[in-house]
């Protein structure tokens, strides 16, 4: 509804109009005790040209309530000065004498005894007639106080009023640019934090891009990894089936023979630890500790003696196959080697897509984040634009306000004045 009061204090009905000039100001003057000198508006926008606005409303009613209420005030009091003219008037022909009273007689003495009293009932009128005398000389004071307001012509009619016309018109200026910066940095702020968005999916659509062309490459140096091992294993068991073991079968068997041996021996050593016994004729039977070392070691070594036992029967398995089997074996090592090479080359040829994604997602990427550092950019700017222009409107105002904050309290007087005049 306040928006709406500056209109109404324009073309509204006379009574109407003075009304919203009376609240206009009134708010005016709360307004400017809750803002104080700092200009600061809170949530509250285009404060400054609300001001103007009202401000010029509300002095526009005002003088025209004034000056309307002169002229009442004046026609009011001609009324009453002529009434009390009259009154006195009459008062002063009803105190002369009768002259019929003056020749004597008895006839007229009972009319002369309501003579006298209606004299001191003309007594009492003219006393009452002189305390509204009285009265009328002290409302007389106020009304001639309103009479002589000196309103002048219209605002900025002399210096002082021109001067905070002029401020109140430039911080119009300032809060306009500011209103429109500011509008435009939330609009900048808006655009960034999109742009902070578009660079957070650019970011994961390169992520994603980026592993893909690494997961494709895990996968082909798996798969070379795989193909050189089967080529080694094709190439062994072609070398294999070409070659003559039989030398190589009987070192083995001997090696074999050998170990078994050993082990023999380690075990009847092992047995007479266990029970006790010398180890040789010559010698006495360990003592615990010395046993239980002899013990460990004999552990060790057999242990040892099992594994290369192990490896000398799969060295004599391995060659002991027959070549037509090495043969196949190889063969199919080979085939293998075929199938594994094109899944390997099928990657690569993929491989080639997700790197040319990846290309792209890192451009999109680039762009965004230099698009993205200029929004940065031009929101700090109008961030910076913004605090200049509400410094400069700050500053103004604090000159301004009190200013005006004085020409409100004017206003006000003369709205009480004009009331008391009225009243009286």
């Amino acid at each position: 509804l306040r928006m709406a009061l500056p209109a109404v204090a324009q073309a509204a009905p006379a009574r109407v109009r003075w009304l919203a000039g009376e609240l206009m100001l009134q708010l005016q003057l709360q307004s400017l005790a809750q803002l104080g000198g700092s200009g600061d508006f809170g949530d509250v926008d285009a404060v400054v040209e609300m001001t103007f606005q009202e401000s010029a409303a509300l002095e526009a009613a005002l003088r025209e309530q004034v000056e309307s209420s002169r002229q009442g005030l004046r026609a009011e009091l001609e009324q009453n000065q002529r009434v009390l003219e009259s009154q006195r008037h009459l008062t002063q022909e009803r105190e002369q004498a009768v002259s019929l009273l003056s020749g004597g007689g008895a006839w007229h003495g009972p009319l002369d005894g309501v003579l006298r009293r209606l004299g001191a009932t003309r007594g009492k009128l003219s006393g009452a007639l002189d305390a509204a005398q009285a009265r009328r000389e002290t409302a007389l004071g106020s009304v001639r106080e309103v009479l002589q307001m000196e309103l002048g012509d219209d605002r900025g009619s002399d210096s002082a009023d021109r001067d905070l016309v002029v401020k109140l018109e430039g911080m119009r200026e300032v809060e306009a640019s500011y209103l429109t910066k500011k509008e435009e940095y939330a609009e900048l702020q808006a655009a960034f934090k999109e742009q902070e968005r578009i660079v957070e999916e650019a970011n994961a659509a390169m992520g994603q891009a980026d592993e893909s062309v690494q997961g494709a490459r895990r996968q082909i140096a798996e798969l070379e990894s795989q193909i050189s091992s089967k080529q080694r294993e094709a190439q062994n068991k072609r070398t294999m089936a070409t070659s003559d073991f039989s030398a190589l079968r009987g070192q083995l068997m001997a090696e074999a023979d050998g170990i078994k041996a050993k082990q023999a021996k380690i075990r009847e050593r092992f047995m007479r630890i266990q029970n006790s016994e010398a180890l040789d004729a010559r010698g006495a039977p360990l003592d615990a500790t010395a046993a239980q070392q002899e013990g460990d070691s004999l552990k060790k070594e057999a242990a040892k003696l099992k594994a290369r036992l192990a490896e000398l029967q799969a060295e004599q398995e391995r060659t002991a196959v027959d070549p037509a089997t090495l043969e196949q074996q190889a063969r199919a090592s080979e085939a293998c080697i075929q199938d594994l090479s094109a899944e390997r080359d099928a990657l690569r040829d993929s491989l080639h897509g997700f790197e040319a994604r990846h290309t792209d997602a890192r451009e999109v990427w680039n762009a965004a984040t230099t698009d993205l550092q200029r929004a940065r950019q031009q929101a700090a700017f109008a961030e910076r634009e913004c605090s200049g222009l509400r410094q400069q409107l700050d500053s103004v105002w604090a000159a301004w306000q009190p200013l005006y904050a004085g020409r409100l309290r004017t206003w006000r007087d003369r709205v009480l004045a004009l009331a008391t005049a009225q009243q009286g």
